[in-house]
């Protein structure tokens, strides 16, 4: 059991996409954030176990402090600094920022304590999304085809090539990357941990341009302009080209996860006029990965058919 004290109130923080969380407050002037999960945390067979195991080994080097468990719930320390989607500065800035902050995980040393992160087998992936997703026929077949041939381009470039795997967080969206700017020495703290993975830190880099909506494949627009220049001034040891091959990877993860959070969402709103309902988030999110993919002919089929489950 948890003993936080009595709680005196409590509020949804809305930012995050996988749980749910809340801000809670307690007579003793305390502030904490109490994140709900559906899968147990002491199970081996789902990702969120990984996350209790982070914040158990990383002892708040760089991450909250972590105030208690139980098998559903996870206390944290609430930060006083904003997350990197909160504070303004140029898209440019925050990547760099949020690269920076990244570079604690990908300095860690590969050890024992760490043995709870694993490298990605994206066949496995895609065909856990796939199957979930039950995409209408000629959808499924595209989004396929643009599978097999991201893996079969990775594959290819793993055979003449060798990689260094270090410790990647995996979701570095600007809302996972808090930053205290007011500091005369930048301090960073990271949440979120239930996609940390052994992987090149290439993925790392080519999963938080996706993730936040930076198209690498399209010549136009500030975002275009932000992540170019990030891959420019990135260590000259980054692969671009191996970027590139986990950009399109991760675009079509995120697109897939978008759409099965969106399947439920659509079901249960069939009958109601919510316009402002998780919904319409998770589909726009599905249009915005979609539309990174640069295939209009997939984003025709998901935004005019109604997509069946």
């Amino acid at each position: 059991t948890l003993n936080l004290g009595n709680i005196t109130s409590s509020k949804p923080i809305t930012q995050g996409l996988s749980q749910q969380c809340f801000e809670v407050f307690t007579d003793a002037d305390n502030r904490y954030i109490v994140k709900m999960y559906r899968e147990s945390l002491y199970s081996s067979s789902n990702n969120t176990c990984v996350e209790l195991l982070a914040y158990q080994a990383f002892k708040a080097k760089f991450t909250p402090t972590l105030i208690g468990h139980t098998e559903h719930l996870l206390v944290l320390e609430k930060l006083t600094c904003e997350p990197m989607c909160l504070i303004e500065q140029s898209t440019q800035n925050k990547l760099s920022l949020t690269l920076l902050a990244a570079s604690k995980l990908h300095e860690l040393p590969i050890q024992p304590d760490y043995c709870f992160c694993k490298s990605i087998n994206f066949r496995l992936v895609f065909n856990a999304l796939m199957n979930e997703s039950k995409l209408e026929p000629q959808l499924a077949k595209m989004i396929n085809k643009h599978v097999n041939t991201s893996i079969e381009r990775l594959n290819n470039y793993l055979e003449i090539n060798t990689v260094n795997p270090v410790i990647c967080h995996g979701d570095l969206n600007f809302g996972n990357v808090f930053y205290d700017e007011n500091t005369k020495n930048e301090t960073f703290k990271l949440i979120d941990f239930e996609s940390l993975c052994l992987m090149p830190k290439e993925y790392d880099i080519a999963m938080m341009l996706a993730v936040n909506c930076v198209n690498i494949n399209k010549s136009e627009g500030g975002l275009f302009i932000a992540g170019l220049a990030l891959l420019n001034s990135t260590d000259p040891k980054v692969d671009k080209h191996l970027v590139g091959i986990y950009y399109n990877l991760s675009v079509l993860i995120n697109g897939l996860w978008y759409l099965n959070k969106f399947k439920p969402y659509k079901v249960q709103q069939s009958d109601i006029n919510d316009s402002n309902s998780n919904s319409d988030l998770y589909f726009n999110k599905v249009i915005e990965q979609f539309t990174l993919l640069d295939d209009q002919l997939i984003l025709n089929l998901i935004t005019n058919s109604d997509i069946t489950f």
